[in-house]
């Protein structure tokens, strides 16, 4: 999965009283992401260390960072970078960075980052803190590829403004009375991304390190492809589907692919089977939707759905929105839908999606350049029981669909996930 950006703290400039030991930055680390990686960048002036950056200090004494790699140290001036794997989800945290003991400076700026790995977060061999200029710009080039995300931390000596970049900036600020600059930014993984740093001004010493955080990945799907759709043409889909509903107009089959039979509104086939109550499926995405708030997706259901129109269970979809695919993940109960999680972009044009449940998580995929991610993970303990999935297009009049897979993933309970053999138990769980 490739990694994405998420969000920024601000950018904090401390020289408090000419002597301050620590200061702290606001960062949001939203639910429904997963795979997270927070990097904050610390500059301060003067003999000592940074002793701990802490997320969330508040909460049980808080989350400890990890430093990246070497300081670079110039004069009396330091910068060093910082990362925390895994933090916990919370609106409005504090970042707090402390040093050794009272400098004339601490500055600190801090961003959110998603699709990570957790055991390795650091490319290995992309830690670099040689970049260093005598005068305006200085670059530096680190080694990554693709899905990756590389950063970028950014300090000088003397001048007098905030310093720009040429990648995505994630903050940057300057001490009129110190004289120093601090810079953070980023950019999509390639062989080699080049962070050139620019200030206006002279007299001064810029320095910059940086890093590539690993792409995190994803072991989606491990079932094979149930229904390739190669045969001939079907109105509606019929075999192992059935239609989702009384009044519900239903997916067909032509050329080999499936499309909606009619334009304008919801179109949607049920598979035959549950399965569960651990499980996986997907489907290609031939053609994505192209017009504002249309969608596509895979619902499962406790109860195959032309029994009972008014569903419990999730559903995954890929909706456009204003021309961006995004991702979504809903609960369903009695057929009234409640998001899970945030909004997510796909970051391109879909080319399949997928949605697992393991236990109590329940996660949405999507496919982008032939590789599969992450998008969406939470946590809902509902509907512990074998599952019944079904394919939709919600005024998706252009939408294309081939190859759906998956199927019950770990052990499930002998008898489970057969034609009608689930139904009985969720039926009399019903009733009562």
């Amino acid at each position: 999965m490739a990694v994405a950006h998420v969000a920024d703290s601000n950018t904090v400039v401390d020289t408090t009283g000419g002597a301050p030991q620590s200061t702290t930055v606001t960062l949001t680390v939203a639910g429904g992401h997963s795979n997270n990686l927070l990097i904050a960048v610390v500059v301060w002036v003067g003999s000592g260390t940074v002793s701990s950056v802490v997320w969330d200090v508040a909460n049980a004494g808080g989350q400890a960072f990890t430093s990246v790699g070497t300081k670079i140290t110039s004069g009396p001036l330091n910068i060093e970078m910082f990362r925390l794997v895994n933090p916990t989800a919370g609106t409005s945290k504090l970042v707090t960075a402390t040093l050794s003991q009272t400098e004339s400076m601490i500055a600190m700026t801090a961003s959110h980052f998603d699709g990570v790995d957790q055991t390795t977060p650091i490319r290995a061999g992309s830690y670099i803190n040689t970049g260093s200029a005598a005068s305006s710009p200085v670059s530096l080039n680190i080694t990554s590829q693709t899905d990756d995300m590389t950063v970028s931390g950014f300090m000088s000596d003397g001048f007098q403004n905030n310093p720009t970049t040429n990648k995505t900036l994630i903050g940057a600020s300057f001490s009129g009375s110190v004289g120093a600059a601090i810079g953070a930014d980023y950019a999509a993984g390639a062989a080699t991304n080049t962070h050139t740093w620019t200030e206006a001004g002279s007299l001064a010493d810029l320095k910059v390190l940086g890093a590539s955080l690993a792409a995190a990945t994803v072991a989606f799907p491990t079932t094979s492809v149930i229904d390739a759709f190669t045969r001939a043409n079907e109105n509606p889909l019929f075999g192992n589907w059935t239609n989702a509903g009384a009044g519900v107009d239903q997916l067909k089959l032509v050329s080999n692919q499936v499309v909606p039979s009619t334009a304008g509104t919801y179109n949607s086939s049920t598979w035959v089977n549950s399965f569960g109550p651990d499980f996986e499926f997907y489907v290609d995405v031939v053609t994505a939707p192209g017009t504002n708030g249309t969608y596509l997706a895979i619902e499962c259901a406790v109860v195959r759905e032309d029994f009972d129109a008014t569903a419990d269970g999730f559903q995954v979809q890929s909706r456009n929105i204003s021309g961006t695919h995004t991702m979504r993940l809903y609960s369903i109960a009695n057929g009234s839908y409640t998001q899970l999680g945030s909004d997510t972009s796909v970051g391109g044009t879909p080319q399949a999606i997928g949605i697992s449940r393991s236990g109590t998580t329940v996660k949405a995929f999507v496919k982008v350049g032939g590789s599969w991610a992450e998008k969406i993970s939470v946590t809902d303990s509902n509907y512990q029981v074998p599952l019944y999935p079904a394919l939709v297009t919600g005024a998706a009049d252009d939408a294309v669909l081939d190859n759906f897979g998956g199927g019950t993933v770990g052990a499930g309970p002998a008898g489970w996930g057969r034609l009608f053999g689930a139904d009985i138990h969720r039926l009399v769980q019903r009733v009562n």
